[in-house]
Order: C-alpha cells, then sequence, then structure tokens
C-alpha cells in the first residue's frame, strides 16, 4: 500500500514538475519572444492620448484695448470603447449642455475612441455631468473665444474648434492660434485614470501671439452709432462707413448695419455676416468723379483752364445721357464742374481720354483687382471687358456707373488723391506681439500720380465742401475736401438709389479720412448731400476732436443753415439722434415713445443749433438708465445721450467732468442730464 502511494506520488510530483517547466516554458514565450507585442497591446488599452488645446491670442486696438480674450472652460469629450449605454448617456449628456439628444447619441455609437462632445462647457456643467459618473465621458481644460469690446465685421469670430472663420480671427488665423500640445492619461481596465500614474504632457501647447489692429475702439463706437442713425433717419435698408488714415492706409473703423455680434450670432442675417466695405462691390456714383478728374489731368483730357459746357445732357451712340439735375449747369471752369458735379463734363474727360487710358488708371488706382487688405473674402468689382467696352460704356463709367468697386477701393484711391498722389495699402493689421517682442506689420505704399495733379483734384474737391453739393458736410473751423455721389444700384422699372459722401481733412495736410453709404433710402431724399453727408460731418467733427486735431481755417460768424428732417415714426431715442447729427436741439412734448409730428416743419431751413418741437403719442415710454459720459467731449457726450433717448445741458467747454444725475441713474427718457465739462489735461 505504501508503495502504491508512493508511485503516485512520484507520477504526480513528475505530472507537476511537467507543467510547471511548461509554464516556465510559457512564461519565458511571453516576456522573451513575444513580450514587446504584448507590452505594446496593453500599452494600447491602458494609454489614451489627449490633445491640449493651446491658447489663441487676444486682440487688441491700437490703444491696447481688449477686443478678443480666451476664457476658461471645459471640453467634453467622449472614449467610444468605455461607453455602455450610448443611448443613456446621450439623454444626460444633452440635457446638461443643452445639446441635440439624437446628435450626442450618434457621436457616442460611431466607432471607437477619442470623440469631442462640446466646445466651451461651464465648470458648473463638468460638475454635474461628474456627479454622474458617466462610462467613457472625460474632461478637460480649454479656452474659448470671448469678445468683450467686439468690432464688427472686421473683428469676425471663430467656430467651434476656436479657429477663425471671418475677419482678421481669420486673416491672423495662424499667428493667433498657437500650436496645440498632447496629453497622455493611463486608464485601468474599467477605463478610469490609474492614480498612480495620472496624466503626463507630452507635448506642450504654444500659445498665439497677440495681434494688435489699426482700428480704434472709440471711433468704431462713433462710427457704428452715426451709421445707425443715419440709416434710420433715411429709412434705408443698409449702410456702410469707413474711417481711414489717408496718409497710412491703416484703416480706424469700419462699421456698417446691418450686422451681428460675434459673442452670439443667433439672429444675425447673412447681409449682417458679410463685411460690405470688403465683400460688396457698388456703383460709386459721382465719387468717381475724383478718379476721373485725375485721370484727365495726367492723360490730357482735362486742364485746370480749360472749361467746360453743360446744357443738361449729352448723346452718346444715339442715347441721351442727362446731368443729374437734367438741366444742365452752362459754362463752367474746372473748380466749377465739382462744385456742381457736372455729369456732361465727366463724360467729356472720360471719352476724351479713351477706354485704353481709362483702363489703365483703374489699373493704376487698383481699382481693377482687389487692393490687398488684409481681411478675407475681398471683393474687385465688376466693369465691361476692356476690348469690348463702348464709348456709351466708357461715357458712364466716367460718373460711376456701369462699373462697379468695393467701398474700401474707393476708399484707397481717393486717399491717394488727399496724400498727394500716393496709394497706401489699406489694412487694420498693426503688429504681432510674439515672445520675443513686437513685430510691426508692413503693408506696401507707391506713388500713381504726380503731386501736381492730387492737388488740382483736392482743390477741387474743396470747392465741392465750400461751395457747391457737398456743403453740407461743411465744418466750421476745417478746410475739408469730399465729393457727393447718388448711384442707381437697379435698372428695372422701380430702380432704387444709395447715397454717399467721402471727404477728409484738414486739408491740405489730411488725417482722417470718412466714407459713408446709405443704401436704399425711402424717405423721401437719397442723394449723397442729403443722406450721407450729414452723416460724414457728425463723424468727422467727434473724430477731429478725439483725435485732438485743431482747427485750421477761420470760424464764419454766420451759422450754417440746415434742414429740419423728417421725423414722423421714429422713436424719441432715434429722433434725438437724428436732430443730434444735423446740429439741432430736441425739445420733447408729450409723454409717447413714437414721434408724430416736429414744428417747424420737415424741410424748413433753419440755423445750426436751433431748437425743433417733438410731439410724442403712443405707450408711454419706460424709465432708462443714465450713461456714463464722463470723460467725453461735448459732441461725444451729446451724441451718447442722445442714443439713450436723453438731452443735454451743457456747461462749460472741454471734457465732461459731472453729470446730474450721475450715470446709471434711472431717469425717464426724454428727460435733461445737465453735463458740466472743463479743459482737458
Amino acid at each position: 500500500m505504501k508503495r502504491q502511494i508512493a508511485g503516485r506520488l512520484v507520477r504526480l510530483g513528475s505530472a507537476l514538475s511537467v507543467v510547471a517547466l511548461l509554464l516556465v516554458l510559457r512564461l519565458g514565450d511571453i516576456q522573451i519572444v513575444h513580450g514587446g507585442a504584448y507590452a505594446t497591446a496593453v500599452a494600447s488599452e491602458m494609454d489614451r492620448t489627449i490633445p491640449i488645446q493651446a491658447k489663441r491670442g487676444e486682440i487688441l486696438d491700437t490703444n491696447g484695448r481688449l477686443l478678443a480674450i480666451q476664457r476658461s472652460a471645459v471640453l467634453v469629450y467622449s472614449i467610444n470603447d468605455e461607453v455602455t449605454a450610448p443611448a443613456t448617456e446621450a439623454g444626460t449628456i444633452a440635457s446638461v449642455l443643452g445639446l441635440n439628444e439624437k446628435s450626442v447619441e450618434r457621436l457616442l455609437s460611431t466607432g471607437k475612441g477619442y470623440h469631442v462632445l462640446a466646445n466651451g462647457a461651464t465648470i458648473a456643467q463638468e460638475n454635474e455631468l461628474q456627479r454622474d459618473a458617466l462610462p467613457g465621458i472625460g474632461f478637460t481644460p480649454e479656452s474659448v473665444r470671448s469678445y468683450p469690446d467686439p468690432l464688427e465685421p472686421a473683428l469676425g469670430f471663430v467656430n467651434y474648434a476656436q479657429q477663425g472663420v471671418a475677419g482678421v480671427e481669420e486673416i491672423y488665423n495662424k499667428d493667433l492660434s498657437g500650436t496645440p500640445g498632447l496629453e497622455r492619461i493611463e486608464v485601468d481596465a474599467a477605463g478610469e485614470p490609474l492614480p498612480v500614474f495620472g496624466q503626463a504632457v507630452v507635448k506642450q501647447a504654444k500659445a498665439g501671439d497677440s495681434l494688435e489692429l489699426t482700428l480704434d475702439a472709440t471711433l468704431q463706437a462713433y462710427a457704428q452709432s452715426a451709421i445707425v442713425a443715419g440709416v434710420k433717419r433715411a429709412k434705408a435698408t443698409s449702410g456702410r462707413v469707413l474711417i481711414m488714415d489717408p496718409q497710412t492706409g491703416a484703416i480706424l473703423a469700419m462699421a456698417q448695419t446691418p450686422s451681428y455680434n460675434p459673442s452670439n450670432l443667433v439672429g444675425a442675417t447673412s447681409q449682417g455676416l458679410v463685411d460690405q466695405s470688403v465683400q460688396y462691390a457698388f456703383s460709386p456714383g459721382s465719387v468717381m468723379k475724383a478718379v476721373t478728374g485725375s485721370l484727365g489731368l495726367l492723360y490730357g483730357s482735362a486742364s485746370t483752364t480749360e472749361h467746360w459746357v453743360d446744357n443738361g445732357y449729352k448723346i452718346v451712340m444715339g442715347r441721351k445721357i442727362f446731368t443729374w439735375n437734367r438741366k444742365g449747369f452752362g459754362r463752367l471752369g474746372w473748380l466749377g464742374i465739382f462744385e456742381d458735379s457736372s455729369d456732361v463734363a465727366f463724360m467729356d474727360i472720360g471719352l476724351g481720354m479713351g477706354v485704353p487710358h481709362f483702363f489703365e488708371g483703374l489699373h493704376l488706382f487698383h481699382m481693377d483687382r482687389p487692393t490687398g487688405i488684409d481681411l478675407p473674402g475681398e471683393a474687385s468689382g465688376i466693369r465691361p471687358p476692356e476690348n469690348r467696352t463702348t464709348a456709351l460704356d466708357l461715357a458712364e463709367m466716367s460718373f460711376g456707373q456701369t462699373l462697379t468697386v468695393t467701398p474700401v477701393q474707393m476708399a484707397a484711391a481717393v486717399a491717394a488723391v488727399a496724400d498727394g498722389g500716393v496709394w497706401h495699402t489699406p489694412h487694420v493689421g498693426k503688429e504681432l506681439i510674439t515672445p520675443v517682442g513686437v513685430r510691426p506689420l508692413h503693408f506696401p505704399s507707391k506713388r500713381i500720380i504726380p503731386a501736381r495733379v492730387a492737388k488740382a483734384v483736392v482743390e477741387g474737391m474743396v470747392a465741392v465742401v465750400q461751395k457747391g453739393t457737398g456743403k453740407p458736410a461743411a465744418i466750421p473751423g476745417y478746410v475739408i475736401g469730399g465729393k457727393t455721389g447718388t448711384s442707381s444700384l437697379s435698372l428695372a422699372a422701380n430702380p432704387y438709389y444709395m447715397g454717399s459722401f467721402i471727404g477728409y481733412g484738414p486739408v491740405p495736410d489730411p488725417r482722417i479720412l470718412i466714407y459713408v453709404q446709405v443704401t436704399d433710402p425711402r424717405g423721401g431724399q437719397y442723394y449723397g448731400d442729403e443722406v450721407a453727408a450729414p452723416v460724414f460731418k457728425s463723424l468727422m467733427e467727434k473724430t477731429l476732436a478725439y483725435e485732438r486735431i485743431p482747427p485750421n481755417a477761420p470760424i464764419p460768424s454766420q451759422p450754417q443753415k440746415v434742414r429740419i428732417p423728417d421725423l414722423k415714426g421714429l422713436s424719441i431715442a432715434e429722433a434725438s439722434a437724428a436732430l443730434e447729427m444735423d446740429g439741432l436741439v430736441m425739445a420733447l412734448q408729450g409723454r409717447g415713445s413714437t414721434v408724430t409730428s416736429v414744428s417747424p416743419a420737415p424741410g424748413t431751413l433753419v440755423n445750426e443749433g436751433s431748437t425743433v418741437t417733438v410731439q410724442a403719442k403712443g405707450s408711454p415710454v419706460k424709465r432708462g438708465t443714465v450713461p456714463d459720459v464722463l470723460g467725453l467731449t461735448t459732441r461725444a457726450a451729446a451724441e451718447v445721450l442722445a442714443e439713450g433717448g436723453y438731452q443735454m445741458a451743457a456747461k462749460g467747454e472741454g471734457i465732461a467732468v459731472k453729470e446730474t444725475p450721475p450715470a446709471a441713474a434711472r431717469l425717464k427718457v426724454g428727460d435733461t442730464v445737465t453735463v458740466v465739462f472743463a479743459p482737458g489735461p
């Protein structure tokens, strides 16, 4: 019996030895022969690589004011291999983040690995999802774009991935974006991060450079307010305005209506999202005469000693083309054809130089191609092909019809005239702020016409403002050059129009150029001197004061005459802004919210500074909050208060140092705020 037990033990020991040997051999095979492959497989199951978002660079205005910044947020992602119940988890995630449940479920059910579920989630949303402990759902810190002081449309905006898709955000996206990093996360079999190893940064994210613009946030606010008020006053459908430094091509402000808020694009229209000054082209109308006149002097089809006869029309290729007033102006000299904006005279100049020279001139002024402005989607306008351009085409192009140009093309062209014949690339970028220092941005300039030619055209444009169609744009104490424009934008039975005005000053050393367009005015007036020149004047006065540019001409003792605008149907705030634009003071009667009548009657000529009585009816106006005007000039303070529907009683001159009632006080709209002004530092 003992011998049998011993035999069994020997056999059992032998068997165990064989098993142990096999296990050793197998372990050797696993560790030595296939160890690398198994280690790689395990690592692939335990390691997760997550991208680290780079901080996007800031955007600042020319004075260092923050326009676009990054705010802290959370990126929510999924590792689909670890998601156990896509439908259930999708419901929870959609509820917390405000997403579409079906879309989230599709993401959770599509493929394996890493998927972004949401950008820009808040810390509170992250905490709520963390409490639900959803398998396969993770979080990583990120930053999203915020616009504390949006300067649309030039500023643009970013998409969900924080990549620029409009404006300077798009053009300078590579500089602003930086370089993303990588983060490795080790997880256990359940997909939870291992506390021992935690997270390791494989590659550090590199922050993007910051961008300083030529745009001035204060001037942008002035421009936006002015064009909105001008469009409402003219009962127009849209409008746009550019403020430029004619000596450098730097854009100081670019505003339009309709527009959009880059922080909240909900409700933005397709027209509002387009940069109308860069991406839209219009027939410029008589503003084009500044270019035609320059080319006439350059190519010899005009001279400053010549005279023209405008009898009201010119027949070209059998077609009678009327001058704008259909009556004519008789015999005119060089200054006279600008003052009266004679279509006949400029047709003579255009036809005299011929098609080849006219097209050569368009090329000189960059009006046949994009200017190269640092904004996306720039258009270049439309014109007949040179080899198919007829005499009729040339005659009409000479006074700004039968061709289109963008506002920025036209502004750059007139700026070249204002700056003595030197064309500057329009631009909004000023410098990039990098970790190693500031890198200025450079844009080319080139002389395109002789200084003598530019000087003669400037003299003509000064005559426009002093004696001609541009008198509504005159500013006491400053020599201003400018040109009115009125374009027909349709050849249909019921055409619509665009009134425009472009001007600069103070001449002969202009530092500010402003171009205003008001499209489809339906308030009974549509000429440029009626709908655009008042916007120019109001905005130029504020800009000259803001930039502290001193007067360079005597102030006339006789007050200027202005016409009472038609305010019927406007709100009290809109009416106040419209009267302020014309240099008039509002006296409100009634407690309503809508203007029913004005006295003196619309169209009456009165002295600038006169009081207009406004009758208002309708629902009582609620109390508003008094805006803060401390630190502003007299006109700027009046404009800000007018936007809120308040009148201003000014005491003293200079900068606002006290207001009564104070800022943020509750006050009935239409009441008066007393503002004390004192000389600035």
